[in-house]
């Protein structure tokens, strides 16, 4: 067998038993479950080092599909809701084995590493101050959005770290979730009916929509428009795209969930899969994960690709240009989202607008939990109302509007942490030796970018592990990949004086 084929096979089986095996001992014991996936996680950081960060990758696509395979067997939705939250289990070990590893070994400190770290601590301090403040408002909605705030930045660290370890293509690793991914985009394409009942589907959406029915939102939609909902997957029927714009509300389609069972989650996984396919010259296998984004509707997604398309055809002919081009393009972009959206009622922008109302009447944050769509009922919100002042009453949809009530001014740590990573990156790429090294480094700086940006108009941009959680581990693996292809002191005597956590292994790492 190729030692390829053998490598994905090995990888494969350590993603399914870290991700699944838990999943399946929740249901006769969480407290169990959890230790094992604690115990899990730490296994794989010490005889899999190089593998974590595509390990976790595969956690953030398909944790879910996990669960709804045992969804029929879950008592009720608290025990559902704690069934997803292994993902982040798996994240918080392997950060604390490996991240904390580095920080208590003097010997194997790096100051440029240190430099590029140091940011993302400060915005993990910034956190904890808010979630204490949030801890005594919500508890419960302060753990949600908790978790969503740090994963971004203890990805990004544990990459970084990884990376760090010596020159090596980790990314190799992702080929797996890649394909895995888009095989499930068109399975549930071509044969939705026949995929939903193998999965038991209807069943974990029985439990994750359970708070929409019990709101009635869905009598009061068919009240408003006439449109009656049949069953769950009626549910998931929107125009093309999702939008009303163009003409595109006569197109009526079915929007792929993905087996995360979250449509914009699964639009940014699937440009994560067509950042990889680009990366590794894979054409047709990028234009099937095109194709899959545009039957996902997932515009946000789309425009990120497009963008940076366009950045990298720049880039050929002029480099020089093609960074302040590109900042100047994201900000009309921007400006332009803002103008229609509000001119036209756009929901994002109405709710980007509540968020910056919300502020001035708490400027120095009003705690973790605080608004947003992720913890508190946004069926609740009267968008005719909203509509008609030009903002929501309180921020939703937007992270930035979201995350500049609940942490008020520490909102700039949190969005300059990638946005620095991201231009360290171009630094680097000026430096690097290997020009496919230059190559990776400037294309999930753009990425990068493009998604922290799409923070203003959607949550998931900044909240979904698969969205700035996805890039900041590709970009902190390039990071740390170029700095060790780079003469240094430190590294060298890393090198020298071994490492013991890489238990004699070469730093390229390897499952096979």
């Amino acid at each position: 067998m190729p030692r390829a084929v053998l490598e994905h096979a090995l990888f494969l089986a350590v993603g399914v038993v870290l991700v699944g095996v838990p999943i399946v001992v929740h249901l006769a014991s969480p407290a169990a479950a959890i230790a094992l996936c604690a115990a899990g996680s730490i296994v794989a950081a010490v005889y899999v080092r190089a593998a974590t960060p595509a390990l976790l990758i595969f956690a953030f696509q398909f944790q879910n599909l996990f669960v709804s395979l045992v969804s029929p067997w879950l008592a009720d939705t608290p025990a559902f809701n704690a069934a997803r939250g292994y993902n982040f289990i798996i994240t918080a070990s392997l950060w604390l084995w490996i991240v904390g590893g580095y920080c208590v070994a003097p010997r194997a400190r790096d100051r440029r590493l240190d430099a590029l770290l140091w940011p993302s601590v400060l915005a993990l301090g910034v956190i904890g101050v808010y979630f204490g403040l949030g801890l005594a408002r919500d508890p419960f909605a302060a753990v949600v959005y908790l978790r969503n705030a740090v994963t971004p930045f203890l990805v990004f660290q544990l990459a970084l770290v990884v990376a760090a370890d010596g020159p090596g293509d980790r990314l190799r690793f992702l080929r797996v979730p890649v394909y895995l991914l888009l095989a499930y985009g068109v399975a549930e394409f071509l044969a939705r009916d026949a995929l939903f009942g193998l999965i038991h589907a209807d069943s974990y959406m029985t439990f994750s929509l359970a708070d929409i029915a019990r709101s009635g939102e869905w009598i009061e939609t068919m009240r408003k428009t006439g449109r009656v909902l049949r069953d769950l997957q009626d549910t998931q029927i929107v125009s093309f795209l999702n939008t009303d714009l163009f003409g595109f509300s006569s197109i009526q389609m079915y929007r792929m969930l993905g087996p995360n069972f979250h449509a914009i989650s699964f639009g940014y996984g699937l440009l994560l899969a067509a950042f990889l396919l680009l990366r590794w010259r894979q054409p047709v296998l990028f234009c099937l994960a095109v194709a899959l984004l545009v039957l996902v509707g997932a515009k946000g997604a789309l425009v990120c690709l497009a963008l940076c398309c366009a950045a990298l055809l720049l880039d050929r002919v002029r480099p020089g240009a093609t960074l302040p081009v590109f900042l100047a393009v994201l900000v009309l972009y921007a400006c332009a989202v803002v103008v229609t959206g509000r001119a036209g009622g756009d929901y994002h922008v109405l709710g980007l607008f509540g968020g910056l109302h919300a502020f001035l009447g708490a400027p120095w944050g009003a705690g973790l939990g605080a608004g947003g769509n992720l913890a508190g009922d946004a069926t609740r919100i009267d968008w005719e109302k909203a509509q008609a002042i030009g903002r929501t009453d309180w921020p939703v949809e937007s992270a930035f509007g979201v995350l500049l009530y609940q942490v008020g001014p520490g909102v700039l740590v949190l969005c300059a942490v990638p946005v620095c990573a991201a231009l360290a990156a171009w630094r680097l790429s000026r430096t690097v030796r290997g020009r496919a090294a230059m190559r990776d480094l400037r294309l999930f700086a753009l990425g990068t970018l493009a998604v922290t940006l799409n923070g203003l108009f959607q949550e998931e941009a900044l909240f979904a592990p698969l969205a700035l959680g996805g890039m900041m581990i590709v970009l902190a693996d390039r990071l740390g990949d170029g700095l060790s292809r780079q003469p240094s002191g430190a590294l060298d005597a890393r090198s020298a004086a071994g490492r013991p956590a890489a238990a004699g292994r070469p730093a390229r790492g390897s499952l096979a």
